[in-house]
């Protein structure tokens, strides 16, 4: 789904990858750990899409910079009928902007434009805001 990024993400340089299973970030060029703060650690999109189509690697990861970008990690996006949960629907409602299923399938991430009125994150309800 490399292809439905939005172009205002890619051609930030702010990517890293991850191998199988695994949510530690790695840097596409070194293979080593990547840091959520060190933008010496991080490709281009170009770069790291590249790298997971071509099999090093299996997953592309954007880093959250401070920079207008924000993040919310839904962790159990689904009720147990297997329909969108309430929290989530009116997240995802509200928020109205790039959305993707997790890794996992049982939540969501949201990508939008702004800011953080707190540092860190916020874990409510197990949504995190990045």
């Amino acid at each position: 789904m490399l292809n439905d990024i939005p172009k205002a993400l890619s051609d930030l340089p702010q990517w890293v990858v991850v191998r199988g299973d695994s949510k530690i970030p790695l840097n596409v060029e070194t293979g080593q750990a990547a840091s959520s703060t060190n933008p010496q650690t991080w490709a281009t999109f170009d770069t790291a899409s590249f790298a997971v189509s071509r099999g090093v690697y299996d997953y592309c990861g954007f880093v959250f910079a401070d920079n207008g970008y924000v993040g919310i990690d839904i962790d159990n996006g689904y009720g147990e009928d297997g329909l969108l949960s309430p929290l989530a629907c009116d997240i995802i409602r509200a928020c109205g902007s790039y959305t993707e299923k997790s890794r996992s399938g049982r939540g969501f991430h949201i990508l939008l434009r702004g800011t953080l009125p707190f540092k860190g994150k916020n874990n409510l309800a197990g949504v995190e805001i990045y």
